[in-house]
C-alpha cells in the first residue's frame, strides 16, 4: 500500500517508491496506490498477510525501526 501524491514533492515517496518496485515485484504481491489513507483500506490490509508502510519526515536524525506484530 503506497499512499502519497505524486504532485506534491513531500508527500510523494510511496508511489515512487511502488513505481521503482513494482516490475520486480512477484505476481502474488499486491500493489495499491493511492492519495490518501481512506478507512475502506482497511478491507484491504484485512486479507492481507502482511503489510508495509513507509512514510518520510524531513530532519529526522535516528533511523526508525519498524514494529512487527502478529
Amino acid at each position: 500500500m503506497a499512499i502519497g501524491s505524486p504532485s506534491r514533492s513531500d508527500d510523494a515517496l510511496g508511489p515512487l517508491l511502488a513505481g521503482r518496485l513494482a516490475p520486480d515485484l512477484p505476481e502474488w504481491v499486491e500493489l495499491l496506490v493511492d492519495f490518501q489513507l481512506q478507512v475502506e483500506h482497511a478491507l484491504v490490509l484485512e486479507r492481507a498477510g502482511l503489510a508495509l508502510f513507509i512514510d518520510a519526515q524531513v530532519g529526522l536524525t535516528d533511523t526508525f525501526l519498524p514494529v512487527v506484530s502478529d
